[in-house]
């Protein structure tokens, strides 16, 4: 027989000290990333190369078992590296520690924060909505081509606007098509995967496309190496598209469909565009128009791409399209998670931990084999973890072992990054798709795992063809 007193006192200490999974994780991993700091000694230059470590393994433990918020472990990962980097002792700071903060006033954090308000823009005055409404009705109603327009539109938007973004609005704009298809109908999931499939390779296409992209981007500036925003379309737009392709093809023979047309239904008032201002759409469409073309011909007239960015920062707030209020609709998490990966990357690379790492990895003797196993592990590790944090990872030790390969290991791993879209969890487009009810988790494997495995082979492949050109 249980004891009931026994068992209520457990009640009361869980009901008063409520030691959940997260609090656990919290306390757990830094132990175990201590032990494996301690173990790895004898295999690290210095103290700091092992304070180094064990920050790494702290941080990957977090971000991949999600017991803290990942912009809470960035701020963690700077507040140690100021702190503890070199000396544990609290009341010795780091060398150099202002390297480790200057990362908030890395070019490329203007560079999102620029995207960022060209993607508020949008929002706040409709565009995106109303574009795309239009768009879709101009290309009739078959099922397949639907599914292609969809897919690409939610591909294009993301190279400029947030992926989790640009998919809450395609499910919106999608809804009535959804609605007026039978549950049991293959095609709604083929439209549910297809949103978010789209969105995550998508954001292969630009450097504000992605977190990632901008890692890499700014490990290279951080070098000295200027890595322009056309020089990135070059390479990512036909990745972006190409895989949208493959993705779309891959899904109309999952899925399958006897239907010859589709309805698009009718949208409730909550789904209509909000009544704006015709002036501010103008004012939207003309910088969003001159912003991209600065970015674009930045080789012409020589304004760095970050000085660019702050035309819709300046044009958005004067004008009034963006408000007080609207500033705190930014993603500024994403901001402190990638200054904190450029930190992480800092710490690595200056530490000497990239060199010590680097002496494990096997010399396969080809720089595409082991830009091949960079890619691979990119893209596995995007998928148990923030894809920002795999690239903070994988960038400097990379980067160490090609370091003449700089730009193709940076490429390589950034890319790779966004083609995880095996579990529910890999992307926060997945989770949206995954939170409407219409997916098990079964769905995701087909799509998920021939990125997983043609991917990263198709990313290097196409980079040595262009730089061979």
């Amino acid at each position: 027989m249980i004891d009931s007193r026994y068992e209520a006192t457990k009640h009361f200490i869980r009901a008063r000290w409520p030691l959940t999974r997260n609090i656990t994780l919290f306390f757990l991993i830094p132990l175990l990333a201590w032990g494996g700091a301690y173990l790895s000694q004898d295999f690290l230059t210095s103290d700091t190369a092992q304070n180094a470590l064990f920050l790494l393994l702290v941080a990957a433990g977090w971000w991949v078992t999600e017991a803290m918020p990942p912009f809470a472990v960035s701020l963690f990962i700077i507040g140690f590296s100021i702190y503890f980097l070199d000396d544990l002792s609290f009341t010795v700071l780091s060398a150099d520690w202002e390297k480790y903060t200057n990362t908030w006033s890395n070019p490329i954090i203007w560079i999102l924060l620029g995207g960022f308000f060209l993607a508020i823009g949008a929002q706040l005055t409709q565009l995106d909505q109303i574009f795309s409404q239009k768009v879709l009705q101009k290309f009739g109603n078959k099922p397949a081509t639907q599914l292609l327009v969809v897919m690409v539109l939610t591909c294009v938007f993301s190279m400029f606007i947030s992926n989790t973004s640009t998919t809450a609005m395609m499910f919106i704009i999608v809804a009535p098509i959804l609605r007026a298809m039978p549950r049991a109908e293959p095609m709604t999931k083929a439209f549910v995967l297809g949103i978010p499939s789209a969105a995550t390779v998508g954001g292969m296409g630009t450097i504000i496309g992605s977190a990632p992209n901008a890692i890499a981007v700014g490990t290279m500036q951080v070098a000295g190496i200027d890595y322009g925003f056309a020089d990135w379309m070059l390479i990512g737009v036909p990745l972006a598209f190409g895989f949208t392709f493959l993705l779309w093809w891959l899904l109309i023979r999952k899925f399958p469909t006897t239907l010859q047309a589709l309805s698009f239904g009718a949208q409730s008032q909550e789904e209509l565009p909000r009544v704006a201002d015709e002036k501010d759409r103008v004012i939207v469409v003309a910088t969003f128009a001159l912003t991209i073309l600065l970015w674009l011909t930045q080789p012409l007239h020589g304004i760095p791409i970050a000085a660019t960015s702050f035309v819709p920062i300046v044009i958005f707030s004067v004008t009034g399209i963006v408000k007080s209020a609207d500033i705190r609709l930014l993603p500024w998490d994403i901001l402190i998670l990638v200054a904190g990966g450029l930190t992480l990357g800092v710490v690595i690379h200056d530490s000497g931990l990239a060199f010590s790492v680097s002496k494990w990895i096997p010399d396969f003797g080809l720089v595409f084999a082991i830009l091949l196993l960079f890619g691979y592990m990119s893209s596995f590790l995007s998928n148990i973890m923030s894809n920002t944090a795999a690239s903070s990872v994988l960038i400097p030790i990379g980067i160490t072992i090609l370091p003449e390969d700089m730009v193709l290991m940076t490429l390589t791993i950034g890319l790779s990054a966004s083609t995880a879209l095996l579990l529910p969890i890999s992307t926060p487009p997945n989770a949206i798709a995954y939170a409407m009810g219409y997916l098990e988790q079964k769905d995701y494997r087909y799509g998920g795992v021939v990125m997983a495995l043609v991917g990263p082979l198709v990313i290097v492949s196409f980079l040595y063809l262009i730089f061979s050109l």
